[in-house]
Parts: structure tokens; sequence; C-alpha cells
């Protein structure tokens, strides 16, 4: 095959497993490996977070050497040089203890609540910035946001070529860029402005101020995307593995009565309008899924993909049967496994969940050296390359 051809191959790997209803030329290989491409390629993570031609050889000789369908991560996750301009990253980058992660953090007093409501664009430039970013001053020299603005140029040109020369080798892009991706406003709260205790403080003590929150920022986030859907034409866009992607983590400290206040709202309108139009949605869920089942059962089968971290594949695949689940090989057996045990785990689940509405991936963002043995990934990949439904 070409590089398109091969391209075009892996896309329809994609759709026609989320279709449920046709079985793919074989299974589909999603690769949610996010730094630790970087450790196993043989860099430290600040050297491919702040060298842009560090972080191609890492994507493009990762994809040598496994040969996954299409990545969850193609080095865009950590633009820590964009931010550094305007002041020092909320990430903790540690090369010598190999650690990267992201800081709890807040940055919106439950006092200002009215405030965000009224303007949440406002609030951001005003409140926000100045407290995420030392550097973000009124009175700051205007090169310094001059030299973020080149920086964040600079950075997507170079994700772009990234993707175009992973293009040439036949990997396809996860998601259309027509639709791209939404973040919900319960999210930016979980994430973005008052971290997980207050949040969890906020939700229980002043609830219609979360609520209104909410929905100011999806205002600004979500919404368009649904205005977005509804003026695209209809049906999918072939080019790409899934036509959105909505990714799932505030769920994770919500009872049902608070995912039905802050969460299900906006995304039922998101995933009504995916349906509605004939395209398809990625759900990316991070922790425990399972019971929130009853709020997808009634949609149709071919419109949505649940990528899984904590919870059973084949039990998810009971609670939602009109849905294609995307995961089953867990990082303990890629971790501590054998070559041969990691094979035969990904010939059980193909027993078990059949060749329709399966894509094999990994069950958390795979991090850190030891989330996985190198010789255990290869030896998946090279397994399902070569097998045929």
């Amino acid at each position: 095959m070409t590089s398109e051809e091969l391209r075009q191959y892996r896309v329809n790997l994609f759709r026609d497993a989320t279709s449920m209803e046709r079985v793919p030329d074989r299974l589909p290989h999603l690769s949610n490996f996010w730094t630790w491409q970087i450790l196993d390629m043989g860099y430290k993570f600040s050297e491919a977070t702040h060298d842009y031609d560090v972080m191609e050889k890492v994507m493009l000789g990762f994809h040598e050497r496994y040969g996954f369908d299409a990545y969850q991560e193609t080095g865009i996750r950590n633009p820590q040089r964009v931010t550094e301009t305007l002041g020092d990253s909320i990430y903790v980058i540690d090369d010598e203890k190999e650690l990267f992660f992201l800081q709890d953090h807040s940055y919106l007093e439950t006092s200002e609540y009215d405030e965000l409501i009224a303007n949440p664009s406002k609030f951001v430039w005003e409140k926000v910035l100045p407290r995420k970013f030392y550097k973000f001053r009124p009175d700051m020299d205007p090169q310094l946001m001059v030299n973020c603005v080149k920086e964040n140029q600079l950075f997507w040109t170079k994700a772009f070529e990234r993707n175009n020369k992973l293009a040439q080798m036949g990997v396809p892009g996860l998601i259309s860029p027509k639709n791209g991706f939404a973040s919900l406003g319960i999210e930016y709260l979980f994430s973005g402005l008052r971290g997980i205790r207050g949040i969890s403080l906020d939700m229980r003590r002043v609830p219609e101020k979360v609520r209104a929150a909410c929905s100011a920022l999806d205002s600004i986030s979500a919404e368009p995307v649904v205005q977005n859907l509804m003026r695209d034409v209809p049906g999918p866009d072939t080019g790409y593995c899934f036509d959105m992607l909505v990714a799932i983590l505030a769920h994770t400290i919500l009872s049902k009565q608070q995912w039905e206040m802050f969460y299900w709202p906006p995304l039922k309108r998101i995933i009504d309008e995916v349906v509605a139009k004939g395209k398809t949605i990625q759900l990316f869920i991070e922790g425990s899924f399972l019971r929130f089942a009853e709020y997808f059962q009634d949609y149709p089968k071919g419109h949505i993909a649940i990528q899984i971290e904590s919870d059973d594949i084949l039990e998810v695949r009971k609670a939602f049967p009109n849905c294609c689940v995307i995961g089953g090989m867990t990082s303990k057996l890629l971790s501590k496994g054998t070559k041969e045990e990691c094979i035969d785990h990904v010939k059980y689940l193909v027993d078990e969940l059949g060749p329709k509405g399966f894509i094999l991936g990994q069950d958390k963002m795979m991090s850190y050296r030891v989330d996985a043995k190198p010789e255990n990934v290869l030896a998946v990949c090279e397994y399902v390359q070569n097998m045929k439904f």
C-alpha cells in the first residue's frame, strides 16, 4: 500500500469498529501512550517539551518502532515553551526522578462566582491569567505578549509539520478538525479554575452558583462546538478516525444528582447533535464510568466510542451495548506480564468482545517508564498488525 492507502485503511478500521455493524479487516489499535514515548525514545521530558526537533524525533521514532494505527497524543499536550513566556508553568518536570505532573491549583475564589458568571471571558483575562502567570500584569512589557503569540504560532506550526510527516507514514489524524475538541464548563472549573478540592466544596455549599458558572463557561466553550456541528454538512469526515472528542474527568467526583445538574445537559446537547448529523464522537474517559451507563443507552449504534480507564471492558460492553469500546490492554499486564501473556490477553478480548465495536487500547495514559515494558508493547503491536478477522 502507498502511505495514503495505508492512512485510509487505518481510518476505515476505526470507522468500521465504531459502526458496530461492519467487521474491520483487523483489530484497530489506538496508542494511549503519552510521556512514556519520550522516555522510550531515550530523551528526558524537558528535552522533548522544549525542543520541537526532539519531539519530532520522538513521535516519528515511536511510530517506526511500534506502528500503532492512530495516536491519542502526538506531542501537543504540553506547550511548555508557550506558557513559560508569561511565567512559570503549573506543571512540574523533574528529569532526574522522571516525574511530570500537574499541581492542583485554584484561580477562582468562591466569592467571585458572580463575576465569572456575568462575563467569563473578562474574568479569565483580568483575574485568571494574572494568577496563573506571574509575568501577566497590566504594566507588563508588551513584548512578552508578542513573544507568547510567536511561540504559540511556532508550537502549532511544528505540530502540524509533525502530523504531516506522520501522515506521510500512513498515520491518520484521530479527530476531524472540522468539529475537533469540546471542553465542558464543569471540566474547566474542575481542572482549570477551582481545583479538585475547591469544586468539591462548592458543589455542596453553592450548587446554584456552580451551575450558573458551568452554563456561562459552556457558552464560550461547548456551545460554539454545537453551533459548528449544526452548520456542518451531514455525515462523517471520512479522512479521520472520529469526528470529534470530549474528554471526561470531572465525573470522578460527582454523584448522579451532581452529574445531572452540572455535566449531562451540555454533554447530551453535543451528543444529540452528533447523532443528528450522522457523525461520531470519542469520549475519552478517566476513572470509572459504569454508574453513568443509563444516560447513553438510548442512543443508536454507530455514533459513540467510549475509551475507558478504570472499568473492566467486558462490563462496559454489557453496560454500553450500543457504544464502541476502546481499551482492554492493562498497564499492569504490559508492565508485569510476559509477551505471551499480553498476546493471549488480546486473543481473549477478541473472543469475548467479538470483531465488532472494539478498538484495542491501553487502560490509562501511559506516562512513566514503569507503565510498560517495550518488548511487551512491541509484541502486542506486531500481533495486531498481522491478524485478520
